[in-house]
């Protein structure tokens, strides 16, 4: 289905003229006259009937009315993005409407900026569908409107210049909370920045406005620049590069001195623009991170550790390369529930599974698998190496007794001490830390690779591993039990 696209123009020859050249690009058009019959009420209920439209193009000319009319559809939670239309020789009315809160600002549309406007439109479109998946990916999270959106926050810009000369740096009393980190034309790498700002304004550098094309190609190519929006600068007549340059990926692109309190303004739109991406990233990771770990430990859990297993023996039978599994559990963990209580056991809980991923190795794979049952899983492992890993396990938990708080008692509740006749006053609510000793049984089984290789299963292996740890417990607990020989 084609995007909708909301022209809020008074001036019908500007609005049919629009209205073709987006038709002509299969683009769905819907009309608001913003001076038709809502006189006192510009923005008022024509426009929020205007349906839900994917992209507004707004006219400026109508000025205050205009600028009221951006501010009543930003308001709007499912507020487009837009694009604001301002008239010639107008910078303030370009600046006001970014402060409005508009996404992109232009002079009106002749015929020969008609390919500009549609690559700017290409580009909103692209950001909005990016950002409609995130949602979808992570749901809940409400964006403060626009305007509020773009209050100042420390930022970090990067300024590039595809030539020897250095890039201008005008804007930047414009935009508080900036850190500017100016790049040496022949750095290798370009700095983790919040923005990259490209300028190819020099006038001494004729070649500079297609060498940003590729500086801007680079910027998309390379890990620490892809995500990051970028902001092209380009002189005056090149037009067409800045609309090569949206369609390659440019946040923004301008063609043509502008002033730099605009170019601050961009900026900052370009950077509310990423928080809000950035926002959704880190909503989704979380709940990610919430799939495949136990939220008392922080530990892998069993949903994530099955499959991570399986990839690991997977890779063992390709390298040769032996992979051991490590099953601990905690002896007597019920007797500190019951005499202590659970908050006392999810404490105990917590503390050994730091002390097991003090002792682990990266690359290895912890995980909680049961209420008090953990799992170390060893990439190539020798049998040697996997049983001393797992004495220093069973070390770290034993060696440094768990200090417990006391549970606080309901207020008001009298407990009678142990022996004594009904109505004996009460115990202290309060009573000192406990250090209690806990210690762990654990089980280690060996995968030899060749067996691995010729079918041998996880869920054997981890059997294997299970019953060394039976054998443990058998044998007193706080021990190491080894599956005999290499599964």
């Amino acid at each position: 289905m084609s995007a909708l696209v909301l022209i809020v123009e008074s001036d019908p020859l500007r609005r049919a003229r629009l209205a073709a050249a987006l038709r002509a690009a299969h683009y769905g058009v819907a009309h608001h006259d913003l001076l038709a019959g809502h006189p006192h009420r510009p923005g008022g209920p024509a426009l929020h009937d205007a349906g839900r439209p994917d992209l507004a193009l707004l006219d400026l000319g109508a000025e205050q009315a205009a600028l009221d009319a951006l501010r009543a559809l930003k308001a709007r939670p499912t507020a487009p993005p837009v694009i604001a239309l301002a008239p010639p020789l107008r910078p303030d009315l370009r600046l006001a409407a970014l402060r409005a809160g508009a996404e992109e600002v232009a002079e009106r549309v002749e015929e020969a900026s008609l390919p500009l406007l549609l690559a700017r439109i290409r580009s909103l479109l692209r950001a909005r569908l990016a950002q409609a998946e995130l949602h979808l990916a992570a749901p809940g999270l409400a964006e403060a409107p626009a305007p509020f959106a773009r209050r100042p926050l420390p930022a970090r810009v990067a300024l590039l210049a595809p030539g020897p000369g250095a890039p201008g740096a005008g804007f930047a009393p414009h935009l508080p909370g900036a850190t500017l980190l100016p790049v040496p034309p022949a750095a290798p790498e370009p700095p983790p920045a919040d923005l990259y700002v490209i300028d190819a304004t020099d006038p001494a550098d004729p070649e500079g406005a297609p060498a940003a094309l590729g500086l801007l190609a680079d910027l998309r190519s390379r890990p620490v620049s892809h995500g990051v929006p970028t902001l092209l600068l380009l002189p005056e007549g090149s037009e067409g590069l800045a609309a090569i340059a949206l369609d390659l990926g440019a946040g923004d692109a301008v063609a043509g001195p502008i002033p730099p309190e605009e170019v601050a303004a961009r900026a900052a739109a370009l950077l509310a623009r990423k928080r809000r991406a950035d926002q959704l990233r880190d909503r989704l990771q979380s709940r990610l991170d919430a799939a495949d770990r136990d939220p008392l430990t922080g530990l892998h859990n069993r949903r994530h550790a099955d499959p991570a297993l399986r990839a690991m023996a997977d890779q063992a039978a390709q390298s040769g390369r032996d992979l051991a599994l490590i099953v601990l559990d905690i002896d007597h963990f019920k007797a500190v529930n019951d005499l202590h209580g659970h908050p006392a056991g999810d404490r105990v809980l917590a503390e050994v599974a730091r002390r097991l991923r003090e002792e682990s190795r990266p690359g290895d794979l912890l995980a909680r698998i049961g209420g008090e049952e953990f799992l170390l899983a060893l990439p190539a492992a020798t049998t040697e190496g996997a049983r001393a890993l797992a004495e220093r396990l069973r070390h770290a938990v034993e060696s440094r007794p768990f200090r417990l708080e006391p549970a606080r008692a309901p207020e008001g509740a009298l407990f009678a001490a142990a022996g004594t006749a009904a109505g004996a006053a009460p115990l202290a609510l309060a009573r000192a830390p406990l250090a209690i000793r806990v210690t762990v049984s654990v089980g280690v089984a060996v995968g030899a690779a060749a067996r691995l290789a010729a079918g041998l299963s996880v869920e054997d292996l981890f059997a294997r591993a299970d019953a060394a740890l039976y054998a443990a417990k058998a044998g007193g607990r706080n021990a190491v039990a080894m599956a005999l020989g290499a599964a």
